[in-house]
């Protein structure tokens, strides 16, 4: 009973720092501009560099478009609670959690499940502003499923390799080869040299949003994204307990 009224005050106390940031509020917010920007924007793109280069590109607005969209929120979703977790293990909130009731895994559990709800909503906002991209309701919850476990991986990303809120951005922008990287995937096959995509779990999310627009089966994408990403949550929590133990010292 402590416990949960513990992580009530915090969820209070999350919600009260994300709206005091303009940094952290707009974050939110970036989602649905793009999709907006998207939806109004890409389609003339592809058809400027497609006039350039004299080859028909419009079949890649519905893929482009839905993967971008249902992918930014959990990334950005992810990246305001890693923030959060960097102003924490700053004020050494992380090394007080041990001489309180609540244990610092069930806190960390809290923190990151706390981006997927937030993500998942977001992504589905978004999928409707940026008119739908051949998923439908059902398809758009598939897909913003699909994508939601990347948000926690962001946020413990952040706090387990970036010292401040503006190392984590430069982090931010290194790691954005990680949402184009797997565009690559409508131009080849996935044999050879780009089987290393499957490594990455911004693949899974691509090829399951895909599978979810042509009406195929998207389960075996949506599950590889969840194992792809349980396995980075479970290296990057390892790497923070080293952290943890470092900052005892």
């Amino acid at each position: 009973m402590l416990q949960l009224k513990t992580l009530r005050t915090l969820s209070a106390i999350d919600r009260g720092s994300i709206l005091a940031d303009p940094l952290l509020r707009g974050l939110l917010l970036v989602p649905l501009m793009v999709a907006l920007a998207v939806r109004g924007l890409l389609p003339l793109i592809l058809e400027q560099v497609a006039a350039l280069v004299e080859v028909e590109l419009t079949w890649l607005f519905a893929p482009m478009a839905g993967y971008i969209v249902v992918t930014m929120a959990p990334l950005l979703a992810g990246t305001v609670i890693g923030f959060l977790l960097l102003d924490q293990r700053d004020d050494r909130t992380f090394l007080a959690l041990r001489v309180t009731p609540l244990p610092l895994g069930l806190y960390l559990s809290y923190r990151l499940a706390l981006p997927i709800g937030i993500a998942v909503l977001i992504s589905l906002v978004a999928v409707a502003l940026a008119g739908g991209q051949g998923l439908g309701l059902g398809g758009a919850w598939f897909a913003a499923l699909a994508a939601a476990p990347l948000a926690p991986v962001t946020a413990l990303g952040l706090v387990a390799f970036a010292r401040n809120k503006l190392e984590g951005m430069a982090l931010m922008k290194t790691l954005s080869i990680l949402l184009a990287a797997p565009l690559a995937g409508l131009f080849m096959p996935l044999a050879g040299w780009s089987l290393p995509l499957l490594l990455l779990p911004t693949f899974w999310v691509a090829q399951a949003t895909w599978a979810l627009q042509a009406g195929t089966n998207p389960w075996g994408w949506i599950a590889g994204s969840w194992c792809i990403s349980g396995l980075l949550l479970f290296l990057l929590l390892r790497r923070f307990q080293r952290m943890l133990l470092v900052q005892d010292y």
